[in-house]
This record gives structure tokens, sequence and C-alpha cells, in this order.
């Protein structure tokens, strides 16, 4: 009883010490004096989709459907939303964004009948079972393929909507697993507030998923805070040796107060952070992630300059 007594007083110290000594601590508890934000403009979320359609394709229309090599599934559309295949099944994706998408397609107005061959029905699985049989019906100019390809490139006001709705439904459950709510929000306020700062918020929510998985602090107090748990992630909600790498973990990681360029900077640098230390995560698990890094430290930089 003694030793147990110790080490929470121990603990307690700890937290005491570090709190006192970190120059940079999170925002006071202090939720009524938060900024407003103000929702994305039709006009800036049509900027925001074309710069997503260019982190995930290149810009390029013939990958809207794509398979990387390395996938057991093809990514669809604006987004890269997954699309599993019948039987197969990855516990860290889900049953993917793409039948969520058809969904809300048709919440948005579209009937059945509007939607491409290939969307319609019941499709919460793709049509193809593997990347061969996929672009071997591409190669060969398949109508259905060319379809739904059209209609994905003619559609991407639907798609960026989708992943706004996303982000805005992530919120509550990313303050809800915080272990500092108030300065999660104080963080994603700053960038909404900030010119564009709605595009990291909404591309990187959807690169890299919500961060729902492991401890929300990488550098602040990790080891006392302990694992925070998982609750869903309709795409990578995952961590390695306990530390996510999704919005929440971003977010977390930044500690200014400023809005405009200096958050931008901040959550750029925040985001490259956060992937650098899952790479190196990675490796304790015994998975080499290190080729994946530069591509995805290219992508954080275009956030810290506004768009518009």
């Amino acid at each position: 009883m003694i030793k147990i007594q110790k080490n929470i007083f121990l603990s307690l110290c700890l937290i005491t010490i570090l709190n006192s000594c970190n120059p940079t601590k999170p925002i006071p508890n202090n939720p009524d004096n938060l900024p407003e934000v103000v929702a994305p403009t039709k006009d800036q979320l049509t900027i925001i989709g074309q710069q997503i359609f260019k982190n995930e394709t290149g810009g390029k229309v013939k990958d809207l459907i794509f398979w990387n090599r390395l996938e057991g599934f093809p990514s669809l559309g604006l987004g890269h939303f997954i699309w599993m295949p019948e039987g197969y099944n990855n516990p860290n994706f889900g049953d993917g964004s793409f039948p969520e998408l058809i969904t809300f397609y048709k919440s948005s107005g579209y009937k059945d009948q509007d939607l491409p061959k290939l969307m319609q029905g019941n499709r919460s699985r793709a049509p193809w079972k593997t990347r061969e049989e996929m672009y071997s019906l591409y190669d060969a100019g398949d109508a259905d393929i060319l379809e739904l390809q059209t209609f994905l490139h003619n559609t991407f006001d639907v798609q960026i909507n989708f992943i706004w709705k996303r982000l805005q439904a992530a919120i509550p459950n990313m303050v809800a697993k915080a272990s500092d709510p108030v300065h999660l929000q104080a963080q994603f306020n700053r960038l909404a507030n900030s010119p564009l700062g709605y595009y990291p918020l909404i591309d990187y929510v959807n690169f890299k998923g919500e961060g729902l998985s492991g401890n929300d602090y990488i550098t602040y107090m990790v080891d006392i805070l302990g694992t925070k748990g998982e609750i869903m992630s309709p795409k990578r909600a995952r961590a390695y040796n306990n530390y996510g790498w999704g919005l929440r973990q971003v977010l977390m990681e930044m500690k200014g107060s400023e809005s405009g360029v200096t958050a931008l900077e901040e959550f750029s640098r925040s985001a490259a952070f956060v992937l650098t230390k899952r790479v190196e995560n990675a490796t304790l698990e015994g998975r080499d992630e290190s080729s994946f890094l530069p591509g995805w430290i290219n992508r954080t930089k275009t956030y810290a300059t506004p768009l518009f």
C-alpha cells in the first residue's frame, strides 16, 4: 500500500515539474473565451477539393480509380476513398469509406438511377476482387469503369462536401478523446479562423484520419497520460507503440495561439513531426514505412501556405 501511494505521489510530482518547466503549455481551460469559427464557403471548398485532388492523384483523372500494388483494395474519387473487395477484410480500415460516399450521394439528392452502374444497388463491396481484374478491365476501356471515372470527375462538389461533413462529425469525437479537450478545440479554432485554414484540417482528416487511436500527445507528458483507447475511424485509425498519427495528434502537438500564417506553419511542422514519429514507431513493430515519409512530408508542406 505504501509503495502504491509512493508511486502516485511521484507521478503527481512529475506532472507538476513538467507543467512548471514547459514554457509552451496548452491553452488554459477557458472555453467561454474561445473564438467562434465560420464554416468554409462553397468557393473555398471548391479550391480545397482541387488541392486534395492534386494531393491524392497528382491531378490525374485516370487515377480517380486507383489500386496501389501494396494494398488489397482500390481507392476512388477525389479523396481516394477506400472500397473493399468481396472477401477482403482489413480491421484497420473497416468497411472503407466509398460505400459511405455512395450513401452520401443519395442523401444529397441523387437517385439510384442517377449514379453510375457500378455505384447502383447494394455496393458495400467493390465489383473487382483483385487489382489485376480491375486494371485488365480499365486498360480494355471498360464502359462501366469509364462511366464511373467520368462521374467522379464531374462531381467533386459532392465529394469535398462529404469530406467536410466527415471533419464536422470528427470534431466531437476528437474532443471527447483528448486529454485536454479545450486545448484541442482551441487549436482547431485557430486553424479554422486562419486564411483557408480549413484546407489542412480537411485534407489531413481525409489523409490520415481523426487520430482516435493511441495517445494524443507525443511530447507532452505522454508516459503519464497512458493509452487513450479506440472508438472507430473510417480510414486509418491505428497507433504504433501507443502513438496515433491522425488529426487529433497533430492538433495536440501544437502549442501556439496566433491565427493566420503562424498557425498554418505550426500545423505543417506538427503534421510532419507526427508522421515522422509514426515511421519511427512503426519500426519498433517491425514495419518499414520510411519510403512513404518523403511524400508525406511534401504534402504537409502545402499546409504552410494559404491557397488564396
